[in-house]
């Protein structure tokens, strides 16, 4: 995976459109979402790291992303183990 990614904003309106952007996604391995704001002295015509805002914002590009308060939270469940009964592949009647 590269160090340096190009960017691209877009919106969603609701789960069933951020549930399909995700599915779009997770078939490009180069694109993914970050949860952060870009810092208004960044040059988007340019590559940028993926990292935090840091103090240090003599090169913009390398930390170009504002932590920022959202409305909805992001969790990484990689290898976490299902309880029993759980499964990845059979949908759930609600």
């Amino acid at each position: 995976m590269s160090a340096y990614f190009r960017y691209e904003s877009g919106a969603v309106n609701d789960i069933d459109e951020f549930a399909s952007l995700l599915t779009e996604l997770e078939q490009d391995r180069s694109r993914f979402i970050i949860r952060g704001q870009l810092a208004e002295d960044v040059d988007t015509d340019k590559p940028m790291r993926r990292r935090l805002y840091r103090n240090d914002r003599s090169e913009p590009n390398e930390s170009p992303f504002l932590d920022v308060p959202a409305s909805w939270v992001m969790i990484d469940v990689d290898k976490l183990a299902l309880s029993e009964g759980m499964s990845t592949t059979e949908e759930i009647l609600l």
